[in-house]
């Protein structure tokens, strides 16, 4: 079989050579174009510089997301969830807006709630980021969650003595 196919191609190169051969077909003689490989090209430094690019943004990107995830759920002001139902001046808002404290990032109650919050002029656009005084407004916030839980409990320590 390797006998025939190697007649039958020889048979074709003759024939591809016989016709670039033949005056008046108009086919010009063309140079046969081989692939001849370089020597050795040194293309390690450009792979290891072009990896470490690639792989410096998924880096980079790993840790802006994990820093925000962290302080946003760390966030005492939305309690972790990204958006707020009171404004920073203390007055009580219609529809949830990203907190002011943490920028809600993430929407950890509903994708709906948090596009609905974006619409809203002065809620800071898609991404906002953490405010300035972010600690000042987490300790208040620690500290408000802590008196509402001390009146919380009072009452009812009070009936647990009448009985």
């Amino acid at each position: 079989m390797h006998a025939e196919l190697g007649d039958a191609l020889s048979a074709v190169t003759l024939l591809a050579e016989s016709l670039k051969e033949v005056p008046g077909l108009g086919i010009p003689a063309q140079p046969q174009n081989v692939y001849v490989p370089p020597d050795q090209v040194d293309n390690f430094p450009q792979i290891v510089a072009g990896s470490a690019a690639g792989v410096l943004v998924y880096l980079w990107a790993l840790y802006e997301f994990g820093s925000r995830i962290v302080t946003q759920r760390a966030c005492a002001v939305c309690n972790g969830s990204g958006l707020v139902t009171v404004s920073r001046t203390g007055r009580k808002l219609m529809q949830p807006r990203k907190c002011y404290a943490c920028g809600g990032f993430l929407p950890w109650e509903s994708w709906s709630r948090f596009w609905v919050a974006n619409k809203y002029v002065g809620n800071g656009g898609i991404l906002r980021r953490p405010a300035a005084d972010y600690d000042e407004l987490n300790a208040k916030a620690r500290e408000a969650q802590a008196k509402q839980a001390a009146a919380d409990q009072e009452p009812g320590a009070a009936d647990a003595d009448a009985q």
